[in-house]
């Protein structure tokens, strides 16, 4: 583990064994039948991560990527301490994730989308804020708290209490708790769900200047769009498994492929499937294509060459081409070509 590293996990792995409870009986007779079948066995373990290396420098913003039921809060909660791995090893800013987790926790600020749900609901927004902030020692917390709200602008439902508040509303709050504690290192496991554009890009605002305090930050997120802006490395899970590590650009730079964005009025499977056959794009298309007015905007992982043979592949099929231009590599389509494709091969 050199200096410049602050996260070293090792083949680390999470195994759960989940038991199907009887009914038949009642009472005792329930009670002492399901505990009997505690045992474990291999019929009823489910691997949620198999096998995880990768590490992280002092000061990066790293991204963990992937599908639901990709294993990615599962390992958020193992780099917390709030779990150990059935097997596997790490360090966290040079404490062992398991005999050290105590320890571990005193280094993290951990946001989740889940965890409006701890929110003390008989309390207010801003209320729910200072009571975290005390119970975890923070100085000066009302000075920080106010400027929070006033940073996310929740100065308007800051004295409402958690039933009246929307689901972004409560996110907010999650967000505030979690910055207000000044920690080396911040967790941020699904932080996009359930808040604005504006306020995505506020969140993305304050994880750059946090960055810039020297900062670590882990990301979990589905929203790929948002993740972008860090030009991040990424640990891309799937099923449990890792299937790539790197920035975007590194994980797609040996096959050639470019990005291109291409409005058209008509697309359907069997035009993916021709394109494909045909080798012109490299991944099927994403069910979720944007649709306005008629118009259907692809984005297409295009291999070199080929944009001509697209062209000409969609006009013979007869389909009008609005606009066709080319664009930077995301972490999406790194997730399309590493994750979402292992699909179809």
């Amino acid at each position: 583990m050199s200096e410049k590293t602050i996260i070293d996990i090792h083949n680390v792995s999470k195994t759960y064994n989940y038991m199907k409870i009887r009914r038949k009986e009642q009472g005792p007779g329930l009670w002492f039948a399901n505990i009997a079948r505690l045992k474990r066995s291999k019929e009823r373990e489910v691997r949620a991560l198999n096998n995880i290396s990768f590490s992280v420098e002092k000061g990066e913003v790293f991204a963990v990527v992937g599908p639901n039921g990709a294993g990615k809060t599962t390992l958020m909660k193992i780099l917390s301490g709030i779990i150990y791995p059935t097997t596997g090893k790490g360090n966290i800013a040079h404490f062992d994730i398991i005999k050290g987790h105590k320890k571990l926790k005193e280094m993290i600020a951990f946001v989740s989308a889940s965890f409006w749900m701890g929110l003390e609901w008989q309390l207010t927004a801003m209320e729910n804020i200072l009571q975290y902030a005390t119970l975890m020692g923070v100085n000066n917390a009302r000075e920080k708290a106010d400027e929070l709200i006033h940073f996310f602008g929740m100065e308007s439902f800051k004295n409402k209490r958690v039933p009246e508040l929307s689901a972004g509303m409560r996110q907010l709050v999650s967000i505030a708790r979690g910055f207000i504690v000044e920690r080396p290192i911040i967790y941020l496991d699904e932080p996009f769900v359930s808040i604005d554009v504006e306020k995505r890009k506020l969140l993305s605002q304050l994880i750059e200047e946090k960055q810039s305090e020297g900062k670590t930050i882990l990301i979990s997120s589905q929203v790929f769009t948002d993740l972008d802006v860090f030009h991040p490395r990424a640990l891309f899970l799937n099923k449990g498994e890792v299937v790539g590590i790197g920035r975007a650009n590194e994980l797609m730079k040996e096959n050639n492929l470019i990005p291109y964005e291409v409005s058209i009025d008509a697309f359907d499977k069997e035009t993916e499937k021709v394109l494909l056959n045909k080798g012109i794009i490299a991944t099927p298309v994403p069910d979720e294509l944007i649709q306005l007015d008629n118009v259907f905007t692809v984005r297409l992982l295009v291999r070199d060459g080929m944009v001509n043979n697209l062209i000409k592949e969609l006009i013979k099929r007869k389909i009008h081409i609005f606009e066709l231009s080319k664009k930077d590599l995301s972490l999406k389509d790194a997730y399309l070509y590493r994750v979402k494709n292992e699909t179809y091969h």
